[in-house]
C-alpha cells in the first residue's frame, strides 16, 4: 500500500514537473537557454523505462509516469523545432505526434510477450536489465548538454525553477516508494538517485 501512495505522490510531481518549462517556452516564444539534446535524450529515456516499469512490475503510478514525461519532453523538443529551428507548426506537430506512436509502438512490441521474455528457460531476461540500464544512464546523461549549455551561456534563466523543483520532488517520492517493493530495485533506484543529484546542481 505505501509503495503506491508514495508512487501517487511521486506522480503527481513527475505527471506535470515539465509543464512550467513548456508554459515558459510558450511564453517567451523561445526556448533561448534549454538544452533540446536534453529533452529529446530524456524522451527516449522515458520510453525504455516504461518498459522497464512494466516487466518489473513496479507501483503503478511508476509505470504511468514515464509516459507522461514522454509526452512533455517530447512536447518541449517540438517547441525548439518551431520556435528556435523556425519549422512550421505542422511539421514540427507532424514529429512530435510521430515520435509519440514510435515510442508507443516500441513500448507494445517489447511488453505485448511479457511472459515469453520473463520465462526463465528462454534466457533472454537480460533484455530487460539491459533496458533498464540503458534508461538510468540515459536519465543522467540527458542533464550533460543542459550543464554544457549553462556553461556555454553563463546563464541559466531560460530553465524554469519549478520545473527542476518538482523534478527533484518526484525523484525523492519514487526513491521512497521502491523502499516499500517485495525486492529494492537497483536500477530504478540509480536512476533516481541520479535525476535528484543533477536537479540540484541546476537549481543551485
Amino acid at each position: 500500500v505505501m509503495r503506491e501512495i508514495l508512487g501517487s505522490i511521486a506522480l503527481v510531481f513527475w505527471s506535470i514537473q515539465l509543464v512550467p518549462q513548456a508554459v515558459k517556452n510558450y511564453r517567451k516564444q523561445s526556448t533561448a537557454g534549454l538544452s533540446h539534446w536534453m529533452m529529446l535524450i530524456w524522451g527516449l529515456e522515458s520510453c525504455l523505462f516504461g518498459i522497464y516499469a512494466i516487466h518489473q512490475r513496479l507501483a503503478t503510478a511508476l509505470i504511468i509516469q514515464p509516459q507522461l514525461f514522454l509526452f512533455f519532453s517530447l512536447l518541449c523538443f517540438a517547441q525548439y523545432l518551431y520556435y528556435t529551428r523556425k519549422y512550421s507548426i505542422c511539421t514540427s506537430a507532424g514529429i512530435y505526434i510521430g515520435s509519440l506512436m514510435l515510442a508507443a509502438g516500441m513500448q507494445f512490441a517489447l511488453t505485448t510477450h511479457r511472459s515469453y521474455i520473463e520465462n526463465p528457460s528462454h534466457h533472454i531476461r537480460w533484455i530487460v536489465d539491459g533496458i533498464g540500464s540503458i534508461a538510468t544512464a540515459l536519465v543522467v546523461l540527458g542533464f550533460v548538454p543542459q550543464y554544457i549549455t549553462i556553461i556555454r551561456l553563463h546563464d541559466a534563466t531560460g530553465l524554469s525553477k519549478v520545473f527542476l523543483f518538482m523534478d527533484m520532488q518526484g525523484a525523492i517520492f519514487s526513491l521512497s516508494s521502491l523502499a516499500f517493493h517485495p525486492v529494492f530495485d537497483m536500477v530504478a533506484a540509480s536512476g533516481f538517485i541520479g535525476t535528484l543529484t543533477l536537479d540540484f546542481g541546476l537549481l543551485v
